[in-house]
């Protein structure tokens, strides 16, 4: 498990599929999804999106006068909206507020 969760920090700004972080824990996706889930504590997704938005909110807070829709491609939200939605839910408030 510890060198899924390496491979995920390392690799968050791209498209990540569970299959392909399972492969590295030796795991069917099913079982890995399950297990990632009771070690960790969240789903394999939310904890993606927690890993990009921490990443994001590094950018942001850096270079505040970004553009948004660039720090949003780097991160691996790949849209504007993605990152604004789960900027928002996460924080509660917008990017350009954080």
């Amino acid at each position: 498990m510890r060198q899924a969760l390496v491979h995920m920090g390392v690799h968050c700004n791209r498209r990540l599929p569970l299959a392909e972080v399972a492969s590295i824990a030796q795991m069917s996706p099913f079982h890995f999804s399950r297990l990632f889930h009771r070690m960790v504590g969240v789903t394999f997704q939310d904890h993606l999106v927690r890993l990009r938005l921490r990443n994001a909110e590094h950018l942001i807070q850096r270079d505040p006068s970004a553009p948004l829709i660039r720090i949003a491609a780097q991160t691996g939200f790949g849209t504007l909206r993605s990152l604004q939605d789960h900027y928002r839910r996460f924080y509660g408030c917008p990017p350009s507020q954080g």
